[in-house]
């Protein structure tokens, strides 16, 4: 349930990919009763219009607010949840439906670029996805009610802690918790950015960390020292001493 809104209400999951967005919009499905959602990825767009409370999660409808607003007739509130991931992490993270290829490059990620149409790597990357998100946070424009970064370290290590400030924030009541959300069952769809069901695990947040990602990661920062910047900026590292370190070791 929800405080109730004239028009009706739409939760918007956006961000960067590899982020948490299906695992949040998993944990609200199981949790949050009195909207709609979606059987796998669906733009807000689309759905903003329809009768009804919705939820939605796509990420690259962190460049499509204004569209999205543009299509809500009925005046709904709309609430934008922005996930936000370690860059690292996220450039060394991995999607079921490209198992031989990293997801998501500093410029470049896979996705479908065009309707549904080939899925191939020609979609915004990481740090276009930065400027969007910075954008978005900074300056919220009129027509969203709440925009509120969820990060997916934080998620996934203390999922009732979000969870509390979600209700509290977008004013949710919710049935379940959580932490929980994998006993109540996850449509097929989302099983593959999930890479699987399973409960929140704090234990490989660090991940990026292994011997096997260096390699990786330098190419990446020493192709694109802009992305030093977005680890500065949300406070995962005060300095860059981290990316010597790597290089030295």
């Amino acid at each position: 349930m929800s405080i109730p809104t004239p028009g009706g209400r739409h939760v918007v999951i956006c961000g960067y990919s590899r982020s948490g967005s299906t695992l949040l919009y998993a944990m609200l499905r199981a949790c949050l009763p009195g909207f709609s959602y979606p059987d796998g990825e669906a733009a807000a767009e689309a759905f903003v219009a329809a009768p009804g409370d919705h939820v939605t999660k796509r990420p690259f409808d962190v460049f499509a607010i204004g569209r999205v607003l543009a299509a809500n007739a009925a005046g709904k509130r709309i609430d934008v949840l922005v996930n936000i991931r370690d860059p690292r992490a996220v450039l060394t993270s991995r999607h079921s439906e490209v198992p031989d290829d990293h997801f998501c490059d500093a410029d470049l990620q896979w996705g479908f670029s065009t309707g549904r149409g080939a899925f191939r790597r020609a979609s915004p990357g990481l740090l276009p996805t930065h400027n969007a998100v910075c954008a978005l946070l900074a300056d919220p424009p009129p027509g969203v009610s709440v925009a509120m970064p969820v990060r997916y370290e934080e998620l996934v290590a203390d999922p009732l802690r979000v969870q509390r400030r979600l209700a509290r924030r977008l004013g949710l009541s919710f049935s379940g918790r959580f932490d929980e959300f994998h006993g109540r069952g996850v449509p097929a769809p989302m099983l593959g950015a999930l890479n699987g069901l399973r409960p929140p695990d704090a234990s490989r947040l660090e991940a990026w960390l292994a011997p096997e990602h260096r390699a990786r990661l330098l190419d990446q920062f020493g192709r694109f020292p802009a992305l030093l910047d977005v680890v500065r900026a949300y406070g995962y590292e005060a300095d860059d001493a981290w990316l010597a370190d790597l290089a030295g070791g």
